[in-house]
């Protein structure tokens, strides 16, 4: 896939479920995910509120090329409760404070946490 590096493949599509399941949860307007593109890799994420899209990194370049390990799994979870909550709110208000911590509060109750530090253990080994 374009703008994955190899070893990061499972990851991104276990981040792209998680955020199809959190924005139904949440019912927030989520059309497709898609990988940063790699020029774009020093954003965690970013959301089109008005198409739906969202593009988030697993993985950070540094001087144009792949970063020898993924991304620090907090930094994913809080990326992808970041931008879900820019599908409904634009600006950084308390309306968007309130969506963000509560994905994220879900995100940390739930397993995705565990599975994101296994799955960094596993890519950083690769």
């Amino acid at each position: 896939m374009k703008n994955l590096h190899k070893a990061d493949r499972e990851l991104y599509s276990f981040v792209e479920d998680m955020l199809q399941f959190y924005a139904a949860a949440h019912n927030l307007p989520l059309k497709s995910v898609s990988p940063m593109p790699k020029k774009r890799c020093k954003y965690f994420g970013e959301c089109d509120h008005e198409s739906g899209e969202i593009w988030i990194r697993v993985r950070r370049t540094v001087k144009g090329k792949w970063a020898s390990q993924p991304d620090y799994p907090y930094q994913i979870a809080d990326t992808m409760a970041h931008e879900l909550a820019h599908l409904l709110c634009r600006k950084h208000d308390e309306n968007w404070f309130k969506l963000y911590t509560g994905v994220l509060m879900e995100i940390s109750k739930g397993r995705l946490f565990e599975k994101l530090r296994c799955m960094f253990k596993k890519r950083k080994n690769t």
